[in-house]
């Protein structure tokens, strides 16, 4: 086993990661974690599209209880709605890609608050057309847009999956939403399945 701390801040990364690739030779079955910022680096998106990774991803906010308040009121005052902010506080790849319809310059990365009050809630799917190990994700989100047209995705349920799977999960999703209190938060910030 291997554990390796902020790989994307690594001065040759590739170089590192091939090398690790082959130490990682004895064993039943050897493993390697990673922990680090998802910077924008090729070695990351290599390792995001391959079906050997298994991806964990957690916010800052996922954190609260282990970080000093007034470290987080600071953060969150400097970096909320930026750039850096969804890298750092949301755990966001920020890569553009030439041609994209939404470019990241046009999303502001916030937390809704608590007494958001939604005019619609709606669940999005874009279905894959296949069904294998290197089909696209079935996207499926959970959005909503309040009385002053500002518009929130308040979760992101996408993955490859069967069309029973995100079948399931968009059921779950309208299920969690009906039994949500009328007028409250409507972000609880789960994954169903």
């Amino acid at each position: 086993m291997v554990w390796i701390d902020e790989l994307a801040k690594f001065r040759y990364p590739q170089a590192l990661w091939e090398q690790l690739m082959l130490a990682l030779r004895l064993g039943n079955n050897p493993r390697c974690l990673i922990t680090t910022t998802p910077r924008p680096i090729s070695l990351i998106d290599q390792l995001l599209k391959s079906p050997n990774t298994v991806i964990t991803k957690g916010t800052t906010f996922d954190n609260c209880a282990n970080l000093a308040p007034a470290y987080l009121q600071q953060i969150v005052k400097q970096f909320e709605g930026t750039r850096l902010g969804a890298q750092e506080l949301y755990a966001e790849v920020l890569t553009e890609r030439q041609g994209a319809l939404w470019q990241r310059s046009m999303i502001r990365y916030q937390q809704p608050t608590e007494d958001q009050n939604y005019q619609r809630i709606v669940i999005a799917i874009d279905p894959a057309t296949t069904h294998h190990d290197q089909s696209d994700e079935t996207g499926i989100i959970v959005a909503a847009i309040t009385a002053d047209q500002t518009a929130y995705v308040l979760e992101d349920l996408s993955g490859r999956y069967s069309p029973a799977d995100w079948g399931q999960r968009v059921t779950q999703a309208v299920l969690a939403l009906q039994s949500r209190p009328r007028g409250g938060r409507g972000e609880q910030r789960r994954r169903y399945g």
